[in-house]
């Protein structure tokens, strides 16, 4: 039978991990110390990463829109003038 030991006792429950967003957003180290460094070290570099695509594209973005201005007053430049 499923969920019993050898002298026929319900076995306890299986330990389950609950992710708590909030939480882990708010507490950067819930568990620092018991984490293995390589681990550590992935996810700082998985942050770092999405920092700077998240600057790029806010760069990009920003470049975009000057040149579609630019383009708009040198179209308006040669309407007018």
């Amino acid at each position: 039978m499923q969920g019993m030991n050898r002298d026929d006792e319900p076995s306890p429950k299986p330990r389950q991990v609950l992710l708590d967003e909030v939480k882990e957003q708010h507490t950067t180290h819930w568990d620092m110390d018991v984490m293995p460094r390589a681990e550590m070290e992935a996810i700082y570099a998985e942050q770092q990463r999405h920092r700077k695509r998240r600057r790029l594209t806010i760069i990009a973005g920003v470049a975009g829109g000057l040149i579609a201005i630019a383009c708009a007053a040198a179209l308006l430049v040669l309407y007018l003038g």
